[in-house]
C-alpha cells in the first residue's frame, strides 16, 4: 500500500533524481547548485515520507538534509577561515609595510644618531684633551710647588743641623779650652811647688853646711 502511495511522488521526483544522479554528482559537494538541489530533494523526501508513511524515504530525506547542513557548515567555516587568512595576510602585509617604514625611520634616526655621535665624540675628545692639558699643567704646578717646599724644608733642616753642629763644636771647643786652661793652671801650680821645694832644699842644705862648719 505504501509503495502504491509513494509511486506518484517518485514519478514526479524522477526528473530531479535524474539531474541528481547525472549532473549533481559531477559537481563538488560544496558547490551552490549541488547544495540547493540536495536541500530541495532532502526536504521533499522527508516531507513525502512523513505524509505517505514511508519511513525509509523520510529517513533518506533527513539524512540528506543533515549532510547538506554539515557541508554548509563546512563551507561556512572554510569561508570564515579564508576570510581570516585574508585578513591575517592583509594585516601581515600592513604590518610589514609599517615595519618597513619603521625600519627606514629607524635607519634614518640611526644615521642621524651616528652623525651626532661622531660630532659628540670629536667634541668629547677635544674637551678631554683640554681637560687633560689643564689637569697636567695643574699637576705640574702642584708638583713644582711640592718640590720647592721639600727643597726649602730640606734646606731649613740642613741649616738647623749645621747650626746645631756649630753650637756643639763651639761648646766642645769651649770645654777643651777650659780643660787646657785648667791644665795650664795645674802645671803652673806644680812648677811653683817644685820651685818652692827646690828653694826649701837649698835652704836646708845651706843650714846643714853652716852647722857642719860650726
Amino acid at each position: 500500500m505504501s509503495a502504491l502511495l509513494t509511486f506518484p511522488y517518485k514519478l514526479a521526483r524522477f526528473p530531479l533524481g535524474l539531474v541528481d544522479s547525472t549532473v549533481a554528482d559531477r559537481l563538488p559537494v560544496t558547490s551552490a547548485p549541488r547544495l540547493v538541489l540536495d536541500k530541495v530533494l532532502g526536504s521533499a523526501d522527508r516531507f513525502a515520507g512523513s505524509v505517505l508513511g514511508d519511513d525509509a524515504l523520510a529517513a533518506r530525506g533527513s539524512q540528506r538534509l543533515r549532510r547538506t547542513e554539515q557541508v554548509e557548515q563546512s563551507v561556512s567555516l572554510s569561508q570564515q577561515a579564508a576570510d581570516a587568512r585574508r585578513e591575517s595576510r592583509e594585516t601581515a602585509e600592513a604590518g610589514q609595510e609599517e615595519a618597513q617604514r619603521q625600519r627606514e625611520a629607524a635607519q634614518e634616526r640611526a644615521t642621524t644618531g651616528l652623525e651626532e655621535a661622531d660630532r659628540a665624540e670629536v667634541q668629547g675628545k677635544q674637551q678631554a684633551r683640554t681637560e687633560a692639558e689643564t689637569e697636567a699643567a695643574t699637576k705640574k704646578e702642584v708638583a713644582a710647588k711640592r718640590a720647592a717646599g721639600r727643597k726649602a724644608a730640606a734646606e731649613r733642616r740642613r741649616q738647623a743641623e749645621a747650626a746645631k753642629a756649630d753650637a756643639a763644636a763651639n761648646a766642645t771647643q769651649a770645654e777643651a779650652a777650659a780643660v787646657i786652661q785648667d791644665a795650664d793652671e795645674a802645671q803652673a801650680s806644680a812648677d811653683e811647688a817644685r820651685s818652692d821645694a827646690d828653694r826649701l832644699d837649698q835652704l836646708v842644705g845651706a843650714k846643714k853646711r853652716e852647722r857642719t862648719q860650726d
